[in-house]
């Protein structure tokens, strides 16, 4: 099997070399393209006009080849398929110094780069942890891997959206959360103003989406898609009696994809009967997620 390992961190991340060392006890066949700097909140930009610069790093990782372009974490995706060739089965990205959750992930370059691996077809994992988390990050990590090996689950999607806390409970299989931070400028005088965040997320016990679970101890794991199609399925099921603004946000639908991803299956009839709802609204939910990517159709 072949791996080809991106990152938006650089050629150069500590945490880079950790996923690739940690990567070849597992298979056979790995090659790196990396940025030659950071790219973080590259999200998915690629170069269409300018020059990139390849450099070969022949002695960076023992018996990978590895190399590095002054691009994105996309455009190293590009690069390892359009230019060297390399037919990869799978794309690691990370491990980013930093978490992705929750909205996070639209900006995310280590995100973006397995959201490119899907346009080629391709199965991809984006990895992240806190930001200047030195320690545990291989047992952590030894914890996910062995799962996605080993559980069903990973072989009814194409991507995913990992975070890896210290010392994790387990795995939860969630839905991407929202609203983790509050954007604000400050004026620094001479029409100079510089973006701040500061977090908003308050830690809950309930466990809905990508920030409860990583900040009730788990590995959060959220399938990702391509497909930024909205209400298309509202329109096209318009005629058989579906709703479609109303109901395009069901109250539950949180809740159907968490059963979905942990259940392993789903069905409009399972749907009924779990959540006790009639055919037409579950095989709504059902459109919705076919739609979004989170089961195939």
């Amino acid at each position: 099997m072949k791996i080809l390992v991106v990152n938006d961190d650089g050629i150069f991340s500590n945490n880079l070399k950790t996923l690739v060392n940690y990567l070849k006890n597992i298979y056979d066949e790995i090659m790196v393209v990396a940025p030659s700097t950071e790219q973080s909140a590259m999200s998915h930009r690629i170069n269409i006009k300018g020059p990139i610069k390849l450099t070969v790093h022949d002695d960076l990782f023992e018996g990978v080849k590895a190399y590095s372009i002054d691009s994105t974490p996309a455009d190293c995706v590009k690069f390892a398929v359009d230019y060297l060739k390399y037919d990869f089965d799978i794309l690691f990205s990370g491990i980013n110094d930093g978490l992705n959750l929750a909205d996070d992930i639209s900006y995310s370059g280590t995100a973006a780069a397995v959201l490119e691996a899907m346009y080629y077809h391709k199965k991809g994992i984006a990895l992240s942890v806190l930001k200047g988390q030195n320690i545990g990050i291989v047992e952590s990590l030894e914890v996910f891997i062995q799962d996605y090996l080993k559980n069903p689950i990973y072989a009814k999607f194409e991507a995913f959206n990992v975070n890896l806390p210290l010392n994790p409970k387990g795995i939860k299989y969630v839905p991407q959360g929202s609203g983790n931070y509050e954007y604000y400028f400050t004026n620094e005088g001479n029409n100079i103003y510089i973006p701040r965040i500061k977090p908003k997320y308050v830690k809950r016990d309930i466990i809905e989406n990508d920030l409860d679970a990583y900040y009730n101890g788990y590995i959060s794991v959220t399938p990702l898609t391509v497909d930024k199609t909205s209400g298309s399925s509202s329109v096209s099921n318009e005629a058989d009696g579906y709703a479609s603004d109303e109901e395009y946000d069901d109250p539950i639908y949180n809740e159907v994809v968490d059963f979905a991803v942990s259940a392993g299956k789903i069905s409009a009839s399972l749907v009924q009967r779990k959540f006790r709802l009639g055919y037409n609204r579950a095989a709504r939910i059902i459109d919705l997620l076919e739609e979004r990517g989170i089961i195939g159709p």
